[in-house]
């Protein structure tokens, strides 16, 4: 009998035509950043800057580039399956590493440096610590994907599900700065979140009639994460902890 959890690793059903799923994925996620970083960083060298307003830092930009260029690398990675053409698909695949590593560092850097920043960020002060605790959670979930994603690459079923739930990791503070969603911080996160981890329940749902183990032990691990995440910014010690990075 066929059940959810499948140890095996199988390959999906639909594993002879191309998994087009994992790219249109990535695209959505793309625009969710390109959206909810487009006024503080993709259209700001097309604005007049003003004179109250401090010169975007080199780190910020730094972290910007990389964070698209990851992005762009994940749809076109996702193309390059989806039109069979894996052999440039795994050439890519070094500088997806590097480009891991890299986004992964500037990252954590954005975030430590961001509680001096939380004024000219727009954070309230009593959901900063939630804002920091809760990003430092899905860095952690993007290595423990990505890393996990690397030594599975023989195995393109999974290899392909935890790449896409690396990538969903990471899209909360693009998606904290759409129009709006800072004021219900986090649910407007973990609710977009959800939607987005729902979608590939859905596909291994349609695709295989069963959740892949990787995708439901990827969603646990998110929501674990989160609740901690959430618990520690709430406490006196998550918000003491966050003060010292000041």
């Amino acid at each position: 009998m066929k059940t959810w959890f499948n140890p095996s690793g199988a390959a999906d059903a639909t594993a002879r035509r191309p998994p087009f799923f994992f790219f249109g994925m990535a695209v959505i996620l793309a625009i969710i950043v390109a959206g909810g970083f487009a006024k503080s960083f993709y259209l700001v060298p097309f604005e007049s800057p003003a004179p109250d307003v401090q010169p975007f830092p080199l780190y910020l930009q730094l972290h910007g580039l990389l964070l698209t260029l990851w992005f762009l690398l994940l749809i076109v990675q996702t193309g390059l399956v989806a039109t069979r053409r894996v052999r440039l698909h795994r050439s890519l695949g070094v500088a997806g590493v590097v480009l891991a590593a890299a986004v992964w560092i500037a990252s954590f850097l954005v975030v430590v440096r961001s509680v001096a920043r939380s004024g000219p960020n727009g954070v309230p002060p009593d959901r900063l610590p939630l804002v920091v605790i809760g990003n430092l959670g899905t860095l952690l979930l993007f290595a423990l994907f990505v890393t996990a994603g690397i030594r599975l690459r023989g195995k393109p079923d999974l290899h392909r599900r935890l790449m896409l739930l690396a990538s969903i990791s990471i899209v909360g503070p693009a998606i904290s700065r759409w129009p709006g969603a800072l004021a219900f911080f986090p649910v407007t996160v973990l609710l977009l979140h959800l939607s987005l981890f729902g979608a590939l329940v859905i596909y291994d749902l349609r695709s295989a009639r069963r959740i892949q183990w990787i995708t439901g032990l990827g969603v646990g691990l998110y929501v674990a994460v989160l609740a901690a995440s959430v618990a520690l910014g709430l406490s006196s010690f998550g918000r003491a902890l966050v003060e010292r990075l000041r």
